[in-house]
């Protein structure tokens, strides 16, 4: 009899693991971006901000972070692999099922230093360069150059930079600062041609006086209070309650790494 029972309770605790394996217990995947989109906030509220650039500085361990179209998951990135790093993250994201991590080769901050010189030394390369920012879902800074470009750019960042750099050609305008600068700030009156310019001006201040008449010739109409009482007596607006608040966010310690 004992040994009828251990076999059924054998039999039982199988078939409870094969249910497991087949259905899961993690919870249901995500319909869409919102869940990861909150715990990215949580996250990134967690870093500290640059002074100069006011973007955040993302700790060493981590590459960046991204969602996954795919499935609508936060992916974090590791240039470092660590288990307490991974665990800080699922804290701060206050979201754990939805956080996926994805081993890197470089993490933000090495990336973040590449885009610096990019943007520093722009003036000083052979070709041009429209564009240039960080891809943390390709772990590379992306450069964007004119099609005619291409070349050069590619055989002198990949040779400097090799596979931190990844390069887009195409046709971009650029707006140049001098034609800005000349622009009068009347020229939409039509300010090249002096009888434009006056006729465009009256009819706009014409317009603008009827409007300042209707505005004081309008009867006035009698406002209903805001918040009215069961007996049509003004009440006090409703307010918000703040006792027994507390703060619950946390900041990133990079001393628990």
């Amino acid at each position: 009899m004992v040994a009828l029972m251990k076999k059924f309770i054998l039999s039982v605790s199988f078939s409870f693991l094969f249910l497991l394996s087949v259905f899961g217990v993690s919870a249901a995947q995500p319909e869409d971006e919102t869940r990861a989109m909150t715990a990215q906030s949580n996250i990134w509220s967690s870093f500290d901000t640059d002074p100069v650039t006011g973007g955040y500085v993302y700790p060493d361990e981590c590459g960046g972070m991204y969602i996954d179209e795919s499935d609508f998951y936060l992916v974090v990135t590791l240039a470092t692999d660590s288990e307490v790093f991974k665990n800080q993250i699922r804290e701060l994201s206050k979201d754990a099922d939805i956080v996926k991590f994805e081993s890197v080769k470089y993490s933000y901050t090495q990336l973040s230093e590449v885009l610096t010189e990019i943007q520093n030394s722009i003036d000083t390369y052979n070709f041009s360069v429209a564009m240039a920012g960080i891809q943390e879902k390709t772990n590379s800074v992306q450069v964007n150059v004119h099609g005619g470009d291409i070349d050069i750019a590619t055989e002198f960042l990949r040779g400097k930079y090799g596979d931190m750099v990844t390069l887009h050609s195409g046709e971009y305008e650029f707006v140049d600062e001098e034609e800005i600068g000349s622009l009068s700030p009347l020229a939409f009156l039509g300010d090249t041609d002096p009888m434009v310019f006056y006729i465009n001006f009256g009819v706009l201040g014409a317009l603008l006086i009827a409007s300042i008449i209707a505005l004081i010739t309008a009867p006035k109409k009698s406002s209903a209070p805001a918040y009215a009482g069961k007996s049509g007596q003004k009440a006090n607006p409703p307010r918000k309650s703040t006792r027994g608040h507390k703060n619950t966010s946390h900041r990133f310690d990079a001393n628990q790494r």
